[in-house]
């Protein structure tokens, strides 16, 4: 049997596109069916690191890193599966070409990762940014790219606009870049890492914090997503739900596992099954795999409107949009498998007109170490500050027969990258305090926490924005935990 190696793949509309070596230069440029059939297949001197294909123009774009210039070029794919026009970059005596390579929508211009912009039937290059890029995607009339800051440890997100593509918005977050795409509702999400931990920050066209997918939506709190080491047993993910009000609410619950993968997160869960219970411990739905629902239609027109990122067709990843009746409920979340692996779960408000509102939401999930610790976000919408009752409750689990609880859960509170509160143990702060913390979980019905816990609290005030409280072990070893957010008046 010959060995092949793929050095390059890319879907190109319906077909699927093949560059493989033979030894150290020599091979095949092959084109396939979805289906596998081969359409087309020619041998190639080419080692292309990246195909890049545009819709618009039908044009196969490809380059070899840190090749001569002239070893940028497209083909054009025609509807058989043949090759139609080749063109080549002009050759530039000391210049090379470096990926990523970026095409607008329209297919007209060319972006690589030296920062270099061409025209994108000519391979001309008529343009440059100031710097170079890790990622690039387009934004209406406008380029965003990533990379990695100089000062290092820090991301950075630049706009550029203008006929001569002139830098005039910046933005900066801790943590070692990973991805950067754009969403169906005109935002963007950009995916960072620290310490093992990815981060997920939405930003809209002005690089701020974006939240919602436009108008001005009502204050409440939108969305709360966990990502922990999902197990079996009692490690199993278990986010719960509150809806008050008299109406019924549509919600939206996600179980990604596979996609993760996509964002640099190792150890994904490979095929997570999602179940909704209701507070009887009743099922009231079900799904293995997003797109087999019956609305699965509905489910990626609902994940864009709430600026959710997309699950790919076909993903093994799970997905419930469903209207609830007022009460509470729990999302089981388990690999198929059986297998442990990280898993996001996300509960996301769907705006309606109806009065009634998701008032709680909760996860129990495993603490270890490093990155298997629990973190849930939350997004706050609206244009007005909200109070909530935040707490990380490990010890007094064990008081509901809860086996392995977290003896001593340490929680932070984070926007974007910077710490905003933190407590240990929930009765460490002022008296007034703790008593104050006492009085919200009365006001929303939480069961209390014992006197000299170390279980851990915290109340707090937030401006819409996105958040993630992180919670981990103070000390020992790792074990199940509760996070829980209420929404509060005083």
């Amino acid at each position: 049997m010959t060995r092949h190696a793929v050095s390059a793949l890319v879907a190109a509309g319906d077909k699927v596109v093949v560059s493989d070596r033979l030894g150290s230069s020599s091979g095949y440029q092959t084109i396939h069916s979805v289906e596998g059939k081969v359409l087309f297949q020619q041998s190639s001197y080419e080692q292309n690191t990246e195909y890049v294909w545009s819709n618009s123009t039908q044009r196969l774009y490809s380059y070899r890193n840190g090749g001569g210039t002239n070893e940028f070029r497209y083909v054009v794919v025609n509807a058989d599966g043949t090759l139609g026009e080749y063109r080549q970059a002009p050759y530039v005596s000391g210049a090379s070409f470096m990926g990523p390579l970026r095409i607008s929508p329209d297919g007209v211009t060319v972006l690589s990762g030296a920062g270099h912009f061409y025209d994108g039937a000519t391979l001309v290059q008529n343009n440059a940014l100031a710097n170079g890029l890790l990622e690039a995607v387009w934004l209406e009339s406008r380029v965003y790219t990533a990379r990695q800051s100089s000062t290092g440890g820090k991301v950075e997100v630049q706009r550029w606009g203008g006929p001569n593509y002139g830098l005039d918005a910046t933005h900066i977050i801790s943590g070692e870049f990973v991805a950067l795409r754009a969403l169906p509702s005109g935002d963007m999400v950009l995916v960072t890492q620290r310490n093992g931990t990815p981060l997920f920050t939405t930003l809209n066209a002005g690089l701020g914090s974006s939240d919602s997918t436009g108008g001005a939506p009502p204050d409440r709190l939108g969305n709360l997503s966990t990502r922990a080491l999902t197990v079996g047993g009692e490690g199993q993910l278990i986010p719960g739900i509150i809806i008050s009000g008299s109406q019924n609410k549509k919600v939206l619950v996600r179980a990604a596992g596979p996609v993760l993968a996509e964002f640099g997160v190792e150890n994904a869960l490979a095929d997570p099954e999602l179940t909704l219970l209701d507070w009887q411990g009743k099922p009231v739905a079900v799904n293995d795999n997003w797109s087999s629902a019956t609305n699965a239609a509905e489910i990626a027109s609902a994940s864009a409107r709430v600026g959710a990122f997309a699950f790919p067709s076909g993903s093994k990843d799970s997905a419930l949009l469903l209207e609830l009746k007022p009460g509470n409920y729990t999302a089981l979340t388990r690999n198929v498998s059986g297998s442990p692996g990280i898993a996001l779960v996300e509960v996301y408000d769907v705006p309606d007109s109806v009065a009634s509102s998701l008032v709680n939401l909760s996860a129990r999930g495993t603490v270890g170490q490093g990155g298997d610790v629990l973190i849930s976000g939350l997004i706050v919408t609206g244009s007005s500050p909200k109070s909530f009752l935040i707490r990380g409750v490990g010890p007094t689990l064990a008081d509901f027969k809860v086996n392995g609880a977290l003896a001593d859960p340490h929680m932070r509170l984070y926007r974007q990258s910077e710490v905003i509160q933190e407590n240990d143990n929930w009765e460490d702060g002022r008296p007034q305090e703790v008593s104050f913390v006492e009085r919200m979980a009365s006001q929303v019905g939480a069961f209390p926490l014992p006197a000299k816990s170390k279980d851990a609290a915290m109340v707090v005030t937030l401006e819409p924005g996105a958040y993630t409280v992180h919670l981990s072990a103070a000390t020992g070893a790792g074990g199940v935990a509760l996070i829980e957010v209420y929404e509060v008046e005083f």
